[in-house]
This record gives structure tokens, C-alpha cells and sequence, in this order.
């Protein structure tokens, strides 16, 4: 967790009240998980509804209405998280658009969000595991 004084929340810098301080809470570690396991079990649904036919899937670019609907539903957290992770590990957000390169992309992004954080302070904030432990 970080703390963060409301002077710095405000864009100007004056308070009408002494400065407190606010919590921010980093779980991306099971917001990954809930994703990872929610667009499985999306994917299993499309497979039975369209009775296990995995070509017809494959046809469908990979899923069906159950997974496009969850997918609309989660595609602004997961970049959230996905760009929390990337300045865990000191990238820039930006690297987000190497995932729209095919295949390559994915596997550069898999590996970024894969390594371990930058061991304290880095220019986006503390470490989360600095924070909770």
C-alpha cells in the first residue's frame, strides 16, 4: 500500500484542513487470478452451449456470446491491472500497445508481467512488497 498525503491529491496544493493521509491498495496478484479463472470458466460455458464443437469456436475467433459479453464487461480492469503490473515492474504504461503486436506482443507482455517488482521506490511509487510485508 501506498500513502499518499491529500496535498498531493489536490492540484494545487492548498487544503482547508490539515494534510491526512490516504490508503491505496495494490492486490493485483488476485485480480489477475479472478481474470485469468473468470475468461476460463467464460470460455467453458461458449464450449458447452455450442456442444463442445471446438472448431466452430475457433471459427468464432475463439469464443462465443458468454465470452464476448465477459470480455466487454472486464476489458477496462484488466488493462487497469495490466498497466498497475507493468509499473510494478518500472515500465511505462505504454508498453500496453506491444500486446497489438501478434503473437510476439502477447509473449513480450506475458514476460513483463511475469518478472518480479523493482525492489523499492521506483518513479510510479513503493514496491507492493515492501508495502506488505
Amino acid at each position: 500500500m501506498t500513502w499518499v498525503s491529500e496535498q498531493q491529491l489536490r492540484p494545487f496544493g492548498r487544503t482547508s484542513r490539515p494534510s491526512r493521509h490516504v490508503r491505496v491498495a495494490r492486490s493485483t496478484d488476485s485480480i489477475q487470478l479472478f481474470l485469468v479463472l473468470t475468461n476460463l470458466a467464460a470460455f467453458f460455458i461458449d464450449l458447452a452451449l455450442l456442444d463442445g464443437d471446438l472448431e466452430r469456436i475457433m471459427a468464432m475467433g475463439g469464443g462465443g456470446i458468454v465470452g464476448l459479453v465477459w470480455i466487454l464487461a472486464t476489458i477496462v480492469p484488466a488493462l487497469a491491472v495490466l498497466i498497475r503490473r507493468l509499473h510494478d515492474t518500472d515500465k511505462s504504461a505504454w508498453w500496453v500497445l506491444i500486446g497489438l503486436v501478434p503473437f510476439v506482443g502477447g509473449i513480450v507482455l506475458l514476460v513483463f508481467t511475469l518478472q518480479d517488482s523493482t525492489p523499492g521506490d521506483n518513479k510510479y511509487g513503493a514496491s507492493p512488497k515492501a508495502l506488505q510485508g
